[in-house]
């Protein structure tokens, strides 16, 4: 054999790159790859480590671990089982004898290689995690281990998470916690893992209380965070966190409003010495709490922001939010900006309805303060009061916008009033915009007039308008009049519940490589 197969780097680089580049990504090996590691472990005593650590790097079951332990501890059955049967007593797995410490010695040999886990939903019954924690004889089962991702709905494998953890833990994927006892469990977490740095965890409808006061007791003794994703946490813990340089995400998926003022010197912009990018995503019910969270991180960049809001807010509701982002976000502002009500499939009839719901473009305008917006997705339950005039004053407030989306967050979109003409207002002022998305009453095709002296504007950087509930005549006309504004436009689709309007719209899609070679042969 060589002599540089002698060197361990060697030929761990070599099994490293057995698996291709999707496998490396997904940290998932397919039947292909793992009888290759699993041959070159068995056929050359200096390849078996080296293939053993990248075919034991991710697993996905604790089967695999119990199968290592003697064959006379675990009765098998060959049932085949429902995949959506819980039920422990036709579990294909069950205890035949006592577990001795020496009946671990070859599950830890593989079981100290694995890095990554992740775990769904099997049928294994809680009596066997119970016997594999209290039996371990090591003080992790898995001590190298950097990723757990835990995404069981199974109530009776997160009291077992636990088992699962080491002390170079960096990512833990967790749900879901459904009750104050999984809650409890939490609590020393950053003991056992002080090197966590992505942390999402899920629950279920519980009370807000317990979910404030645990969460918010876990975030607060994790120093090293980059990503934080729990449902909700509380004044302290918020300013602990704006505090901490390494944080670039957070998500609060049901954060509530608490009165517990933040501490001026940790926000202040002239007192605080963190400076790094952020993005962060908020799921509400008040937009005081949006205020809350946001006055404690001002001064910080923002960069991305998301705001979701129940499916039922109001128009007035939905402008107090901008106001709100305006004033928390002024000295930092965000380059892509998201606030949007929750999917509402409930399609409102009644005028007096719509007047209640809609939100005219033009009370938009504390948000035209953000010139420097690249990405804008507003979504509200019947959709925006459009006309040509307000989109006009749009376009000029974001002139380096790539993305735009003004959407209804349900089905059916209020009527628009801004006609074709609006979409000259984006050839205009945004030289970038790359993907539109609005409504429009594309009915009449307006003549642009284009001279010597006045050339006909062209805007070569949108390659995607959807349009929502747009009425629409001349499908022919209005790819013509699309081609002149947007050589390069090569996708337009229609978003909304009307089968007649989806149709012509495919119609105009269809047409425009057609109106583009001839266009070109002009």
């Amino acid at each position: 054999m060589h002599r540089g197969l002698g060197i361990p780097e060697i030929l761990s680089n070599i099994c490293e790159l057995i698996p291709n580049d999707t496998e490396r990504d997904l940290h998932c090996l397919d039947s292909g790859t793992n009888h290759t590691l699993a041959a070159l472990a068995r056929t050359c005593r200096a390849f078996q480590n080296p293939a053993l650590d990248v075919l034991w790097n991710s697993q996905f079951t604790i089967l695999n671990v119990i199968r290592c332990m003697p064959e006379d501890i675990w009765e098998w059955t060959d049932e085949e089982l429902d995949e959506d049967d819980e039920d422990e007593e036709v579990s294909p797995i069950a205890l035949k004898r006592p577990v001795f410490p020496e009946d671990w010695e070859r599950p830890l040999y593989y079981a100290r290689r694995v890095r990554h886990f992740a775990l769904g939903d099997e049928h294994v019954p809680s009596a066997c995690y119970d016997i594999l924690r209290v039996s371990l004889p090591a003080e992790h089962l898995f001590p190298k281990i950097e990723t757990l991702q835990l995404y069981t709905t199974q109530s009776h494998v997160f009291p077992n998470y636990p088992l699962f953890l080491g002390p170079r833990l960096t990512t833990l994927h967790l749900g879901v916690c459904q009750s104050v006892v999984h809650l409890t469990m939490l609590l020393d977490l950053a003991t056992q893992c002080p090197r966590l740095q992505e942390v999402t965890i899920r629950c279920s409808e519980l009370e807000p209380s317990p979910q404030l006061q645990a969460f918010s007791f876990v975030a607060i003794h994790l120093k090293e965070l980059r990503s934080l994703n729990v449902p909700c946490l509380d004044g302290p813990s918020l300013d602990h966190l704006s505090g901490l340089a390494s944080l670039e995400f957070m998500a609060l998926v049901r954060q509530p409003v608490f009165d517990i003022p933040s501490v001026p010197a940790r926000i202040q912009a002239e007192d605080c010495h963190v400076h790094g990018e952020m993005m962060m995503n908020i799921s509400l019910s008040d937009t005081r709490a949006v205020s809350e969270v946001l006055s404690r991180f001002q001064a910080r960049s923002v960069r991305m922001l998301i705001i979701e809001l129940p499916r039922d807010t109001r128009a007035a509701v939905f402008l107090e939010c901008c106001s709100v982002v305006v004033a928390q976000c002024r000295g930092h502002p965000p380059s892509s900006l998201t606030i949007r009500c929750e999917t509402f499939p409930k399609i409102m009839h009644t005028a007096d309805q719509i007047a209640v719901y809609k939100v005219p473009v033009a009370l938009l305008s504390p948000l035209f303060i953000f010139e420097n917006l690249t990405s804008v997705y507003l979504a509200a339950p019947v959709g925006f009061d459009l006309d040509d005039d307000s989109v006009a004053s749009l376009a000029r407030a974001w002139p380096r916008i790539h993305y735009l989306s003004l959407v209804s967050s349900m089905s059916k979109n209020v009527p628009s009033r801004a006609t074709l003409l609006a979409l000259l207002s984006f050839a205009k002022h945004c030289p970038f915009l790359s993907s539109l998305t609005l409504s429009l009453d594309a009915k009449v095709v307006p003549t642009i007039a284009s001279g010597p002296d006045t050339p006909r504007p062209q805007q070569r950087a949108l390659s995607s308008l959807v349009v929502c509930d747009s009425p629409i005549d001349s499908p022919l006309a209005v790819a013509v009049f699309l081609s002149s504004l947007f050589p390069r436009l090569r996708n337009v689709s229609s978003r909304g519940g009307l089968v007649d309007l989806a149709a012509q719209w495919k119609a105009v899609d269809k047409a425009l490589p057609l109106v583009g070679v001839s266009r070109t042969e002009e």
